[in-house]
């Protein structure tokens, strides 16, 4: 009886991967509200349409111009980190990961790739694996692309799933210090493996870098896929030797209804 017992419940929780990958194919049904449209006669007052046109228009407009000018991008007149160089790799020099004050040194043109892969494994029946690559053609953005295969494999039936994502996005470094940087990204995500479905996708990252070669990344970024959330959470330590690194952390990940959480092991090169 106990095994009777276990047997669908195990079976059930090793079918999450087919689980997300139902649920991004599934066909959204169109809202109800969007077929049955209210039409209200056309009697705005002129006091009404000046509040719009000349008060609450362009405070929308001047909030998002500031929203964007100085949140998104930065002040560059009154932000001096804004204009550190990009070194060739972190810690390049011992007092700098990624970025040194462009007093320090003579400004130079930096072209830099950066390519990480790690080990992504969980308890029971489930590993993947997660390449990245950013090209930085200067200093305060840029490409970055990534690849995620995940796999389960079904002890009831002996099939091993997978599920293959990538993404494609732009980043910018909003914070550039010698210590720290914070920075957004906004692109294209991709679901292979039978969903063969995109979706916008936004994100954050952040890393400290301490005095003893040792850095610690943040990461988390957010995607739309026919309607459905993939998400993503990185947390990483990685220890940096001329211009590669070896990195431990843990990742959570929610694909769907379903949810994954991955201890994480890998390396990167700069170069």
């Amino acid at each position: 009886m106990a095994v009777l017992l276990v047997a669908p419940a195990r079976s059930l929780a090793q079918n999450k991967l087919d689980n997300s990958k139902r649920e991004l194919k599934a066909e959204s049904s169109p809202s109800s509200s969007m077929s049955s449209r209210s039409s209200s006669p056309d009697d705005d007052s002129d006091s009404g349409s000046f509040f719009v046109e000349e008060i609450l228009w362009p405070a929308i407009e001047y909030t998002v111009w500031a929203v964007g000018k100085y949140g998104l991008i930065g002040d560059y007149n009154n932000e001096d980190h804004l204009y550190n160089g990009l070194t060739r790799y972190p810690y390049e020099y011992d007092e700098a990961g990624n970025y040194l004050r462009a007093v320090d040194t003579v400004r130079r043109y930096v072209f830099r790739i950066d390519v990480s892969d790690k080990y992504l494994h969980t308890t029971g029946f489930m590993y993947g694996n997660q390449l990245d690559v950013k090209v930085r053609p200067h200093e305060a953005f840029y490409l970055k692309m990534g690849y995620r295969h995940l796999f389960e494999k079904n002890q009831a039936t002996g099939k091993t799933n997978d599920l293959a994502i990538t993404d494609f996005s732009f980043a910018y470094d909003r914070v550039r210090t010698e210590r720290f940087n914070l920075g957004w990204s906004i692109g294209y995500t991709h679901v292979f493996s039978g969903v063969n479905k995109g979706g916008i996708n936004l994100g954050l990252s952040a890393e400290y870098f301490m005095r003893r070669r040792i850095s610690f990344l943040g990461a988390a970024q957010w995607a739309w896929v026919n309607s459905q959330p993939i998400r993503n959470l990185e947390l990483e330590t990685r220890w940096h030797r001329k211009n590669f690194f070896i990195g431990a952390g843990y990742e959570n990940i929610k694909i769907a209804s379903s949810k994954f959480n991955f201890m994480t092991l890998g390396g990167g090169l700069s170069f």
